[in-house]
């Protein structure tokens, strides 16, 4: 609740954000088919993983000013990339 506010300003009740993250699972448990078998071929015994994360600027208008170009909010936010293959592949 606090992270809304802190970021959208949107203020909503624990139980409404709870609600509506129930109804978004259940839907998509709804829609998505489970899988019954298992792969018929093996994987790779070892996959090397790497991830990378970085700061990236945001800029947010002030919409409260009429020329919304003055009055700029910067922020920072992580961004992250990983990458994955099994050992020795190209």
């Amino acid at each position: 609740m606090d992270k809304l506010v802190e970021h959208y300003g949107v203020l909503l009740s624990e139980s409404t954000i709870r609600r509506i993250a129930e109804g978004h699972a259940q839907k998509i448990f709804e829609t998505l088919k489970p899988q019954e078998a298992w792969p018929q071929q093996a994987g790779c015994e070892v996959v090397v993983a790497e991830m990378d994360g970085g700061m990236v600027p945001i800029v947010e208008p002030d919409t409260t000013r009429k020329d919304q170009r003055k009055g700029k909010r910067l922020q920072w936010k992580e961004a992250k990339i990983c990458l994955a293959h099994a050992q020795g592949s190209p």
